[in-house]
């Protein structure tokens, strides 16, 4: 069995500081700074959109935009969520562009 993986781009700046504060090289900003805790970013219910991406299946039952919408497959009957994303074919490297809200540049401070 082969074990695929696929690099997600974020669209914008993504900064990782470890301990408090902005980087040393940070400009400051005339909004405050807002950390995310546990909100999925890119999700579709928090403004997060798809930009771009190089393959999809179809565009209905395994869109790119299956990827944020926020529901989880659930095989069992009732069956319900959606089936996530495939591409067209199995040629890699394959690429999904996401965006934040309003394209924001967002701090990115935990995994």
């Amino acid at each position: 069995m082969r074990r695929w993986e696929i690099g997600l781009l974020l669209l914008g700046t993504v900064t990782v500081a470890w301990g408090q504060g902005q980087p040393p090289s940070a400009k400051p900003t005339a909004k405050p700074l807002i950390l995310s805790g546990t909100v999925n970013l890119v999700a579709a219910a928090n403004g997060g959109t798809i930009v771009k991406f190089t393959s999809q299946l179809d565009d209905s039952d395994w869109g790119a935009r299956n990827l944020i919408d926020g529901k989880v497959w659930d095989g069992r009957e009732p069956k319900t969520g959606s089936n996530g994303w495939a591409s067209k074919d199995a040629r890699f490297p394959q690429e999904i562009t996401f965006a934040f809200r309003n394209r924001e540049i967002k701090l990115i401070n935990r995994s």
